[in-house]
């Protein structure tokens, strides 16, 4: 009962519109790394506008989702142009890796492999690096779909608009019995986050992988003044095993909050993050490869990817 209630607060609070980069002027310590024109080109990405240059409010009219290689080089699932694009760092001939679909969302790249949600047909597609041929695919319906991550070949988590994460396990689908979970973690546990009834306290939770449906284990509790309320918040990746939390509060809503936690579940540090406007993804912020913290952004002209100030 508790998970469910909290689950649908955490749902409507999901819908929340942001703040636009109007309220947040960009900041000098996130520079551009890339700047990606729109259009039909193998050096830009696809867009589907949906009334005089404004950008789409839906999935699937845009890039549907961004990672950074350990190289600086950036990957983009371009869901117009129905393909994956990898941008090299410094420059140099774009790569175009064709994905039999006619919508795409997330994706995760390995060291051999691109992962790429894929829609109509629904499910993932697995794309080898070198040939650029699908190697298998996963098909299952997966409504409106989030964030993807691959933490191993046969464990992989995909979550869902409504908040809840469908887990594949040597490639069947189910729905993880935590729905409040989120993709971030490991192959061995993932976390996720809860609110309160009050909506003044950010519970983070961890469960691991089995499929049975009992509470999670309460991790963490990140609180805000009394006068103060927490209007979005989602977990970003792991810092040395443990989470991070991204919180916008309603008394700064111009900027993120990102929260470091100890071995123990007390928060230890908060640092700023601008939040961009821009296309809807999955997440407007992820961890490189390199260990660095990128944002997407977009406006009428291009798609931008920014580096992040220094995690530490």
């Amino acid at each position: 009962m508790l998970l469910r209630a909290a689950l649908a607060v955490f749902s409507l609070l999901w819908m929340i519109p942001l703040p636009t980069s109007a309220e947040s002027p960009a900041s000098p310590e996130c520079p551009v790394i890339r700047e990606i024109a729109w259009g039909t080109a193998t050096e830009c990405v696809g867009i589907i506008f949906q009334d005089r240059g404004q950008l789409p409010e839906g999935p699937f009219m845009g890039p549907g989702g961004f990672r950074v290689d350990a190289g600086g080089g950036v990957w983009v699932s371009d869901s117009v142009g129905k393909a994956v694009k990898l941008f090299p760092a410094g420059g140099g001939a774009v790569r175009t890796y064709s994905v039999n679909a006619a919508k795409l969302g997330d994706l995760w790249v390995t060291g051999t492999e691109i992962a790429v949600v894929t829609g109509t047909p629904d499910g993932i597609a697995f794309i080898d690096r070198e040939s650029g041929r699908e190697v298998r695919r996963i098909d299952a319906p997966l409504g409106t779909p989030g964030r993807l991550t691959v933490f191993t070949p046969e464990r992989i988590a995909l979550g869902r608009a409504d908040g809840g994460v469908v887990m594949f396990i040597d490639g069947k689908p189910e729905l993880h019995p935590a729905g409040a979970l989120e993709p971030v973690g490991t192959a061995e546990t993932l976390f996720g986050t809860l609110y309160e009834f009050d909506v003044k306290s950010r519970v983070v939770i961890r469960a691991g992988w089995s499929g049975e449906a009992s509470d999670p284990e309460t991790f963490a509790r990140y609180t805000v003044p009394t006068e103060d309320r927490i209007v979005y918040s989602r977990l970003l990746g792991l810092s040395e095993g443990l989470p991070l939390l991204m919180v916008v509060r309603k008394s700064d809503p111009s900027v993120y909050r990102l929260v470091a936690f100890d071995a123990d579940g007390k928060p230890v540090s908060e640092k700023p993050l601008p939040i961009f406007s821009g296309c809807p993804l999955p997440a407007a912020w992820v961890q490189g490869d390199d260990g660095n913290l990128y944002a997407a952004e977009a406006d009428e002209r291009a798609f931008r990817i920014r580096r992040g100030p220094a995690m530490n």
